[in-house]
């Protein structure tokens, strides 16, 4: 049924294309090809709804693992809750709605169910929220793309560099790294590694080495944040990004960042744009990163007497 769905959408696009293209004496080519239009809409519509239901497969091995036969129901039980909450503080992350504490917020909407064990080394199938069919053509669902940073951010840890990590920290919110460091702790604790599988895209920790390697780097010691104040001007802004560019008044540094979503409206930004201001960024490092910058509030900007 979805594939009907899919085909007579990807007819009814180029149909339309036709017709946006015909010239306007071809009245009578116009009236077939909208005839068959309306057809392939009414067929479309009497289509039933249905859902995509996309998965992520979660696997262990080590300590608490019996190869592909079982798993310590103690282990595996903490296992699922700790890995389901770093997914849920990702996607508050990714949604830019995350706080430092008190509940996840709009969680329920976004919840993973378990819906059996995964092939190979015993583990856990999650199913992600439905997907209409009309989300099929476009990008990543904000789920799958959660899951996806979780990989990629157990991947750098283990292998990457500290401005790795630090990219998707600034993305995903530090509280939301702290959840995917305590996962991290817990599977090192048990002696078990893991692997992580969406879309076709994968990561496993080679040992637990590695995994404490992973967890050191993302534990709260070694993520410094911090408020510095700089005077300097910004000298450029994409408003669609949220991203500036701001020179260090008196020195060639030129420093990045991104601006929060508690600014809703950034005109005074493009208004500010080479003028001498003083600025109170909040900055995130992890390890011997660089420094990530954040423009928080828009009272964090002022024009400076130097101006």
């Amino acid at each position: 049924m979805i594939d009907n769905r899919v085909r007579i959408q990807s007819e009814l696009n180029q149909l339309t294309k036709v017709i946006d293209g015909l010239p306007d004496e071809a009245i009578f080519d116009r009236i077939g090809l909208e005839n068959r239009r309306q057809e392939l809409t009414q067929k479309l519509e009497a289509l039933p709804i249905e859902t995509i239901r996309k998965r992520t497969s979660l696997t262990f091995k080590g300590k608490p693992v019996r190869g592909s036969r079982g798993i310590s129901a103690e282990f595996g039980s903490r296992a699922a809750k700790a890995f389901s909450d770093a997914y849920s503080a990702i996607v508050a992350g990714v949604q830019e709605n995350l706080r430092y504490m008190g509940p996840i917020p709009d969680r329920g909407n976004h919840e993973l169910y378990i819906i059996g064990t995964a092939v190979g080394s015993f583990g856990f199938e999650f199913e992600l929220p439905s997907v209409a069919p009309d989300l099929l053509s476009q990008d990543r669902t904000l789920e799958e793309t959660s899951v996806d940073l979780m990989r990629e951010l157990m991947e750098v840890s283990a292998t990457g560099s500290d401005e790795e990590i630090s990219d998707i920290a600034v993305d995903i919110h530090p509280r939301a790294v702290r959840k995917v460091a305590e996962f991290v702790s817990l599977l090192a604790q048990s002696e078990a590694t893991c692997a992580l599988e969406i879309s076709g895209r994968s990561f496993r920790y080679a040992d637990v080495d590695q995994l404490r390697q992973s967890a050191s780097r993302l534990a709260d010691e070694n993520i410094k944040e911090d408020r510095v104040e700089l005077v300097g001007a910004f000298i450029g802004f994409l408003p669609k990004s949220r991203n500036f560019e701001f020179l260090i008044a008196g020195e060639d540094t030129v420093v990045r960042g991104k601006v929060s979503p508690e600014i809703h409206e950034t005109q005074f930004l493009a208004d500010l744009l080479n003028s001498v201001v003083h600025v109170s960024f909040d900055t995130i490092q992890i390890g011997q990163g660089r420094p990530r910058y954040t423009l928080s509030t828009e009272g964090s900007v002022s024009r400076s007497v130097q101006s």
